[in-house]
Order: C-alpha cells, then structure tokens, then sequence
C-alpha cells in the first residue's frame, strides 16, 4: 500500500469538491489537475508554527514549495489556469444529495497507481501531477499549449522538483 501525502490528500479532496460543483459522478483526471493547481490555497494549513512543529520546514511545507516553485519555473499562474480549466470542463448530469465522498474513475484509479509508482511507494502532489503529465489528455494538454508550456516538457520538470522537494523532506516522516 502506498504512502499518501497530507497534501496530495488535501488536493484529491479540492478534486472531489470540484466534481461535485459541477455534478460528476466521479473523481476524472481533469479534478485531479485542478485539485494540484489549488495546493497554494492549503498551504496555509501546514506551516510548521500552526502544527506546533519548531522545525525550519515541515514535509507539508516543502511539499507545497516545491509545486509553487514548479509553478514559478514557467510562471504558471496557477489560479489562471484553474479557472480556464475550470470553464471548459462540461458540467455532469449527475446529481448529489449533499457531501458524500466520490470515488474516482477506473482511469483516476490506474493513475493513482501510476502515481505510487513513480513517487516510489508514496502518493504525493508532484507524483500525482506527472502522472496526469504523461497522459493529460486532449483538454489538459490543449489548455498547456494554449499557456504556452510543453507537457512533457513539464513532466521533467516535476520529477525533478520532486527530487528536489524530497531533499526538504525529515527523513523520519512517514506519510
């Protein structure tokens, strides 16, 4: 079973929050990416001061860096992407009686899976991003062109920033 990282978690919920407003059965690929593109609004919660933690950086922190970091490198404005994402999504015809957990789609499932296995054994935001990088499919990779950014290009660019991330990382925390 793979590690799950408190901020990947905090992403999957942005993405099932995202497919419930706009009445998806399921969590799909496109909530997932939109989910990554909202860590900056969580990182707030995870500084080591609200944590109680007295350490420099928390693994949280450095997690949430390293994606702003990724960010910047292309000076993605990652609200501006989220929203334009956002309006060409379709909307589902599924209906909701209120906040239960959606589950994921068979492809979300097979890139959680992927995730796991680049992120070898734990789930985190970087992982999840370039799994969806190497397959983003017509809509996410047509709104990175349009944002002027290659997604393979941008794969490589995760797993480097996620090695780089991973050297902020305490070695004694588990997932």
């Amino acid at each position: 079973m793979a590690r799950v990282s408190r901020i990947s978690s905090v992403a999957y919920e942005y993405a099932q929050e995202e497919a419930r407003k706009r009445s998806w059965q399921h969590v799909e690929k496109e909530h997932l990416f939109i989910g990554i593109l909202s860590i900056e609004k969580a990182k707030i919660l995870f500084t080591p001061a609200r944590l109680g933690m007295d350490r420099h950086v928390s693994d949280d922190e450095a997690e949430c860096n390293g994606i702003k970091e990724l960010f910047g490198r292309f000076d993605i404005d990652a609200a501006a992407l989220r929203r334009t994402l956002r309006g060409r999504l379709p909307r589902g015809a599924f209906h909701h009686s209120g906040d239960e957990i959606l589950s994921q789609s068979e492809e979300c499932g097979a890139l959680n899976l992927r995730s796991a296995q680049i992120g070898r054994g734990e789930i985190n935001s970087f992982s999840v991003f370039a799994a969806i990088l190497e397959d983003p499919g017509e809509l996410i990779r047509s709104l990175l062109c349009e944002f002027i950014i290659e997604p393979r290009f941008l794969l490589k660019q995760t797993l480097v920033a996620q090695t780089e991330a991973k050297k902020n990382y305490s070695p004694s925390t588990v997932y």
